[in-house]
């Protein structure tokens, strides 16, 4: 035994992203891959013991092509009895990304939305940007974003809402923290990062900084591997590359 289990889904590129821990202790780790026909949604379920569980879609992995897409899994869900990827793609029409939620069943199987699909698309005519799950209340949503502004798109409603633009030049390193009752995300580049507050959703809280957002200068350069974490008392850590 080494600790260290590989997995190949596609018999080409893959990219793990994401992992999730069920409450059998089953492990879920989402990602995508370079399938034939274009790029696909992956996940594999393991047991505690590193094997993959073949009650899972009968191998243990499950991967789902967008045919001539690229596609990028961002974040898993697990709610209830489904399974969540979310993340964004290539739409080649418009060659903007495109917000993304695949369904799983706690099987494997695709399981499909109200409209007849296990997949969600949402488009705002910007690049839509799905980054992380986060549960709120009784429902799951996608955080991420628009162009330059801060959204999310709720599993219950399919409702997709636009903040005020408190982003600062972000990408990928978008950070999402659910604090007790609050949310808070973490963004920056080119020298800069952004902290914006909000008690509920949609609304900012004005005690945190200025109008809800705090802005370090000079202090944050553009990073993938910034950390944004939430400690035991209800505070959080932030950290990342110094100029």
């Amino acid at each position: 035994m080494t600790g260290i289990v590989y997995t190949d889904i596609d018999n080409t590129i893959n990219i793990p992203t994401c992992i999730a821990i069920q409450s059998d202790n089953k492990i879920l780790v989402g990602g995508y891959s370079n399938a034939i026909g274009g790029s696909a949604m992956s996940v594999a379920r393991y047991l505690t013991n590193g094997a993959l569980d073949i009650s899972f879609s009968g191998d243990g992995k499950v991967s789902n092509v967008i045919s001539g897409s690229v596609l990028v899994t961002n974040s898993i869900s697990i709610s209830g009895n489904r399974i969540y990827l979310g993340g964004y793609y290539v739409n080649n029409n418009t060659y903007l990304n495109t917000f993304i939620i695949l369904a799983l069943t706690s099987s494997g199987n695709p399981d499909n939305f109200y409209n007849g699909s296990p997949y969600l698309t949402h488009s705002t005519g910007f690049d839509d940007i799905g980054v992380s799950f986060v549960k709120h209340g009784a429902t799951t949503s996608l955080f991420g974003y628009s162009g330059n502004k801060f959204s999310y798109y709720n599993l219950t409603t399919s409702n997709s809402f636009l903040y005020d633009n408190k982003l600062r030049e972000t990408y990928t390193n978008l950070k999402i923290s659910k604090n007790t009752n609050e949310l808070y995300t973490l963004n920056g580049s080119n020298n800069n990062y952004n902290i914006v507050k909000f008690s509920n959703l949609g609304v900012y809280n004005a005690s945190f900084g200025i109008s809800g957002l705090v802005n370090i200068p000079n202090e944050f350069l553009n990073s993938n591997d910034a950390v944004f974490e939430e400690t035991f008392d209800n505070k959080f850590l932030v950290s990342g590359d110094q100029k």
